[in-house]
């Protein structure tokens, strides 16, 4: 035998010292037929798997066969953007019931964020407003836009404080009256006014019923 093969079995090389018979030295400590990354690993594992079961990758190490690492800590099947939310449930679901989006954290189940504070199936923009109103409908009744705001249903913001159906320029003036009749009665024009009905602006002084 050589220096080699001292304390080795005859026909043996140095690579084989302390390994058994028809081993490299890279299966040192290790079963036969197995590579040096399967080394403290069970034969036909690759390094990867050290630590972990039979067929699983490195990335499940420390998480149940067949899991992926973003699954680490979380329940099989699960995703890590469903880490300490339920299972099925995305991230955005976190600290929100299973089902339910992010936008719809604090609000009810099946509600979107914009609804947060409001009840299901209501806008963002019919917030503190009742259900089925737009954002224009705040703090006004329903189905009136916001022109309507303060003002009654079926009127513009034209006829804000005025009575429905009269236009701004009748603002302060009865029903049917152009602003030109504005503080004139009815059917009055303009150039009548402070002057009686039905008088033009040239009659005024000859007939003697008033004047501008």
């Amino acid at each position: 035998m050589s220096l080699v093969d001292r304390e080795v079995g005859s026909g043996m090389s140095l690579v084989d010292r302390e390994v058994g018979s028809g081993m490299s030295l890279v299966d040192r400590e290790v079963g036969s037929g197995m590579s040096l990354v399967d080394r403290e690993v069970g034969s036909g594992m690759s390094l990867v798997d050290k630590e972990v079961g039979s067929g699983t990758s490195i990335v499940d190490r420390e998480v149940g066969s067949g899991k992926s690492l973003m699954d680490r800590e979380v329940g099989s099947g699960t995703s890590l953007v469903d880490r300490e939310a339920g299972s099925g449930t995305s991230s955005v679901d976190r600290e929100v019931g299973s089902g339910t989006s992010l936008v719809d954290r604090e609000a009810g189940s099946g509600t979107f964020s914009v609804d947060r504070e409001v009840g299901s199936g209501t806008s963002l923009m019919d917030r503190e407003v009742g259900s089925g109103m737009s954002l224009v409908d705040r703090e006004v009744g329903s189905g009136m836009s916001l022109v309507d705001r303060e003002v009654g249903s079926g009127m513009s913001l034209a006829d804000r404080e005025v009575e429905s159906g009269m236009s701004l320029v009748d603002r302060e003036v009865g029903s049917g009256m152009s602003l030109m009749d504005r503080e004139v009665g009815s059917g009055t024009s303009l150039m009548n006014r402070k002057v009686g009905s039905g008088m033009s602006l040239v009659g005024t002084e000859r007939l003697g019923v008033g004047c501008l």
